[in-house]
């Protein structure tokens, strides 16, 4: 079960006066629907209640709209992954299941504004709860891990999850949570039964799922066969695919890293440990004399020492055990392969050392490749950065160690792709630095519109709409007792007819269907009606956004708050990307004093504010478009308006 916003009450209609019939057909539609909710309740309801045969859910949608249809998953339906469902991946989307609960505690107290409907569960459902113990009891200790933690964030919710929809056959009843004193209550003098119930349903046990079935853990399986309920093994990642994705956007993004291949100055930084540190101490005796480059023994102690700290590293990287305690940790699913890019730069990392260091060919690319990797499992998931840190340090100090041990034999002069590549990244950055002023602008604006679309949707959705789908309600509530009146009537006429001829009026049917055709002509009417009244409030409600926007303080604090947080950032981005192309535009990147490092520091310092400034004297606002036309869509408007046809199919 799901947490939702709340859907506010629509205020009262505006009283208005009715024609006598009328007024008499809704009185008795409303004592009719009293009678309803005083049913008593029947003998088969009280058993299930007795012998806890029922499940609950809580919802926001009122009786009249869940009676008629029942309940439905969320969106497409199609997604049958049970973790997916119950970590709330795909409730907004396409789930293939409806969550019930078999605690009436925990559906109470779940949300407010809403309903707590008793189900009889005779469908397909699945134990989430027990599936989740059953799991937890195998003997692979990944698997009773994982089963663990999903016992630990959602045991406590005892849910049953329907597979499909649940028919409305199947609802018993529907009772209002109040809050009183603090606290969510069942108000059970609102309760309102079901007339669609089918007291002959019979419950079902729930389902138990295989562990097997969730795909806790990675597997080597083929892709699963078409309908099986399951969360799909894990997919493999391509190394090579990896390595070139994150070459190609480490060339776009650009990256800086401090490193000292002294193990002592890294211990005193903010570094876990010293990078590669037998590689590291193999060099630092060759920087004292202690060795020869050119002594085979000394270039085997190297290749030993490298090839120790490249297993390490390995070791680390690939790690299954690392992957799956970091994801528990951070309490992330490790299945689905759209989460699988954090982790490749760890997996690439490894891999790409251990295969392709030795060559020599492209060693630049593939560390830019893996470098990019580990900063964007940085950046998507900060719970890594005490294992990627790590990992980043070693994977530039590689490369040093490389152009180091190159240089001792001889240096080689850079790939002319290379140099071809560093100037085409040079000029794309150079380029939008450029025009940075205009881009902020285009930005801004497009921002500040998403933001008036926003507060219009808003409007809509918690003020405009609910009054015009309530005023259309009431509409076809007012319509539809006409008809029953006028239909009675024609009965009542045409049987007196009958009763004085003797024979039955052959004529009653297409009279009665005259009726209706003419109800269905005004229920389209009046929805038209009100749906030309719904488009012309959100025009009304664009205009008044935008003047309150453009013309007001609003504006002023908006634009104050980008450039704090979007102008400078930017600003200090493509600095660091530009002196990311300057530092290597040599190979080995070029190296400064302490002297030259502060000047260049003060200097690319003055061109930010510079820079800054000219971004400061844009007129944000100039060329903002007024919303001439309709800033929502149409069909998404008209989605508050009900449709007579669903809440009146007899018609």
């Amino acid at each position: 079960m799901r947490r939702v916003p709340p859907v506010p009450i629509s205020p009262p209609l505006r009283r208005r006066r009715r024609r006598p019939g009328v007024v008499l057909a809704a009185l008795i539609l409303g004592v009719a629907q009293l009678a309803v909710a005083l049913v008593p309740v029947d003998p088969v309801i009280d058993r299930l209640r007795e012998e806890h045969q029922l499940v609950y859910r809580s919802d926001q949608r009122h009786p009249t709209e869940v009676f008629p249809r029942g309940f439905e998953p969320n969106g497409t339906g199609t997604n049958e992954n049970l973790l997916d469902h119950v970590a709330g991946l795909s409730n907004g989307d396409d789930t293939a299941f409806v969550s019930t609960t078999t605690d009436l505690g925990f559906a109470k107290d779940w949300q407010a504004n809403a309903w707590v409907y008793e189900i009889v569960p005779a469908g397909d459902y699945v134990d989430v709860t027990a599936t989740f113990e059953a799991a937890a009891g195998t003997a692979d200790e990944a698997v009773r891990t994982e089963a663990d933690r999903l016992l630990r964030e959602y045991g406590y919710q005892s849910e049953w999850a329907a597979v499909g929809d649940i028919p409305r056959a199947h609802v018993v009843s529907a009772v209002p949570v109040v809050e009183r004193d603090g606290e969510y209550v069942l108000d059970e003098g609102g309760r309102l039964l079901n007339v669609a119930f089918d007291a002959d349903v019979t419950p079902r046990a729930a389902r138990v799922l295989d562990p097997e079935e969730l795909a806790f853990v990675p597997c080597t399986a083929s892709p699963q066969s078409a309908g099986r309920l399951t969360a799909g093994c894990r997919r493999t990642v391509d190394p090579g695919e990896v390595r070139e994705r994150h070459r190609a956007t480490w060339e776009e993004s650009g990256g800086t890293a401090d490193l000292s291949l002294d193990a002592s100055e890294v211990a005193r930084g903010d570094k876990v440990i010293a990078p590669l540190p037998e590689s590291a101490a193999t060099l630092d005796a060759l920087a004292r004399g202690a060795g020869d480059a050119s002594d085979g023994a000394w270039v085997s102690e190297f290749a030993g020492a490298l090839e120790r700290d490249l297993d390490t590293l390995e070791e680390l990287s690939l790690s299954t055990r690392l992957l799956e305690r970091v994801g528990g940790a951070s309490a992330r699913a490790l299945s689905a392969g759209a989460e699988l890019l954090p982790y490749a730069g760890l997996v690439a990392t490894g891999y790409a050392l251990e295969q392709d260091v030795a060559s020599g060919d492209d060693t630049d690319l593939l560390f830019d490749g893996i470098a990019e990797g580990l900063q964007v499992a940085e950046a998507a998931q900060p719970e890594f950065v005490p294992f990627v840190e790590v990992a980043l340090v070693v994977d530039i100090a590689v490369q040093q160690i490389v152009d180091v041990v190159r240089d001792a034999f001889g240096p080689s002069p850079a790939p002319p792709a290379w140099e071809r590549e560093a100037r085409k990244r040079e000029e794309v950055h150079r380029a939008a630095w450029d025009d940075a002023p205009l881009a902020l602008r285009q930005h801004f604006q497009d921002e500040l519109e998403t933001r008036m679309r926003e507060r219009v949707r808003q409007s809509v959705e918690w003020t405009v709409g609910p009054r015009v789908d309530g005023a259309t309600r009431h509409d076809l509530s007012l319509l539809d007792a006409a008809r029953r009146a006028a239909r009675t009537e024609v009965f009542r006429t045409t049987y007196a007819v009958a009763k004085q001829t003797g024979q039955p009026v052959a004529s009653r049917a297409a009279a009665l269907e005259a009726v209706d055709e003419a109800f269905r002509a005004q229920a389209d009417d009046r929805v038209r009606a009100r749906g030309g009244q719904l488009l012309d409030a959100a025009d009304v409600l664009a205009a008044q956004t935008f003047a309150e926007t453009v013309n007001g303080r609003g504006l002023v604090r908006y634009e104050h708050e980008f450039h704090q947080t979007v102008a400078t950032p930017y600003v200090q981005a493509l600095s660091d990307r530009l002196w990311f192309d300057f530092v290597n535009e040599t190979r080995p990147p070029r190296v400064f004093s302490p002297k030259q490092q502060a000047f260049l520091d003060a200097k690319y310092a003055e061109e930010r504010e510079v820079k800054l400034g000219e971004i400061r004297a844009v007129d944000f606002a100039a060329g903002l478009p007024s919303p001439g036309g309709r800033i929502l869509a149409e069909d998404a408007l008209l989605r508050y308006v009900p449709d007579w046809s669903e809440l009146y199919a007899g018609w």
